[in-house]
This record gives structure tokens, sequence and C-alpha cells, in this order.
């Protein structure tokens, strides 16, 4: 990955997370239920199935963590 596609990715990661974070505080829940479920989606893209369950996996174990605390 060159400097210019480190810099986009970093971006979309930035934009990402501050779009949700806004709309979550607005409480607009059902709103960032079906923006996340688009990433989702996106971030599919190129993925075998085992490197999808892989990561739902993993971001179940951390939400089941900051559920518990």
């Amino acid at each position: 990955m060159n400097d210019r596609e480190k810099r986009e990715a970093q971006e979309n990661s930035l934009y990402e997370t501050h779009l949700a974070k806004t709309v979550l505080e607005a409480g607009k829940t059902d709103a960032l239920a079906m923006y996340l479920a688009m990433t989702f989606e996106r971030g599919k893209n190129g993925m075998t199935e085992d490197e999808v369950d892989a990561v739902k996996k993993r971001a179940e174990t951390a939400a089941q963590l900051m559920i518990k605390s």
C-alpha cells in the first residue's frame, strides 16, 4: 500500500468514525444501525466467508466485553 492509499484509508476510517459518533450523539440509533450495516457490507468486498466470519467473531467478542463493563 502506497502513501496515497494509506491516507485514503485513514481518511475513510476517520470519516466513518466521526459520522457514526455524530449520528449516535443525535440519538438516531436506527439510522446508525442502517449506516453500519451498509458499511459492513461494503467492507466485505473481496473477502472470503471465513475471513468475514473471523472478523465478526472478533467484533462480537469485543462487543461482549464492552457490554459487560
